[in-house]
């Protein structure tokens, strides 16, 4: 999830916010057995362990860590149920060129802002960008995978 955390940059825009009690509301009993849940954090609230995704490209970090408005990292949070906790104990990624990229998983995302393989993309954004050539209709045959994605 990247909801849209209330910070300076929003209430200039004057977009919509989310209340940061909603995360209490998460129903982790509905997550999938081994599910994963990522909370991107862009505001200065506190949380237990402070987790980077460093976003790079060329193998070096996409800006200074020293500029004023802009830093190469975005924090987030990752909670899923208690005997999964060793299956998700790093994370990687390959070095990429995009905005960001997660690695791929079959997930929902909330707040989305732009469609992904595999991914249910719910919010505002996702059909921004797209074109309706690139959209299948109902009738059009969906291609299945073959092996689910774990």
């Amino acid at each position: 999830m990247d909801p849209p955390w209330e910070n300076r940059s929003v209430k200039r825009q004057k977009s919509y916010v989310m209340d940061d009690s909603v995360l209490s509301q998460i129903e982790m009993d509905s997550l999938a057995p081994n599910g994963l849940v990522v909370v991107w954090i862009t505001n200065r609230k506190g949380y237990v362990v402070n987790c980077l995704w460093l976003r790079i490209s060329n193998g070096e970090p996409v800006c200074s860590f020293s500029e004023f408005h802009k830093v190469p990292y975005e924090r987030f949070v990752l909670a899923s149920r208690p005997q999964s906790v060793s299956r998700y104990t790093s994370v990687s990624t390959l070095d990429g060129k995009f905005h960001f990229t997660l690695p791929i998983f079959r997930c929902l995302e909330l707040f989305a802002r732009s469609l992904l393989p595999n991914t249910v993309s719910v919010g505002f954004e996702p059909l921004l960008l797209q074109s309706s050539s690139c959209l299948v209709t109902r009738e059009a045959k969906v291609p299945q995978l073959k092996k689910p994605l774990s």
